[in-house]
């Protein structure tokens, strides 16, 4: 004899499901965002020199050189916010950093190779990462 759930049971599933889902993208973005800001922090890492003097950096082919290390420690990501069904959250400079925005308007761009390198990597963490919060193998 087959056996039936109550509407009741039923809704308990559907929400231990859905909240074990949000769960799940919650920690394969913020999982993400560590990735990409990892990247970030090597782009900006292009050589180094003393403030005032010429960069090994060139402009448009590769991050900016440390000086201080104020800019690679200026690059974060923000918790992961849901709106919705909508998950998001962000990687870049640190909105106390305007030296960060100045050479990323400059042309080193070094945020744009992340956004390229994290194509390559946000299905596999992000598959790990919901793997992991439903426990599936």
């Amino acid at each position: 004899m087959a056996e039936h759930l109550s509407v009741a049971a039923m809704r308990r599933v559907t929400a231990a499901i859905t909240e074990r889902g949000q769960l799940g993208m919650r920690e394969a973005l913020t999982a993400v965002a560590l990735a990409g800001e990892r990247q970030a922090k090597i782009n900006a890492s292009v050589g180094a020199h003393r403030k005032g003097t010429k960069t090994p950096a060139t402009r448009y082919e590769t991050g900016p050189a440390r000086i201080s290390g104020n800019l690679v420690r200026s690059v974060t990501h923000e918790p992961v916010v849901q709106a919705g069904t909508v998950f998001t959250t962000k990687v870049g400079v640190a909105g106390s950093a305007p030296y960060g925005k100045w050479v990323e308007g400059e042309g080193y761009a070094f945020m744009l190779p992340t956004a390229k390198f994290l194509k390559g990597v946000v299905v596999p963490i992000a598959e790990t990462a919901m793997r992991t919060a439903f426990r599936v193998r």
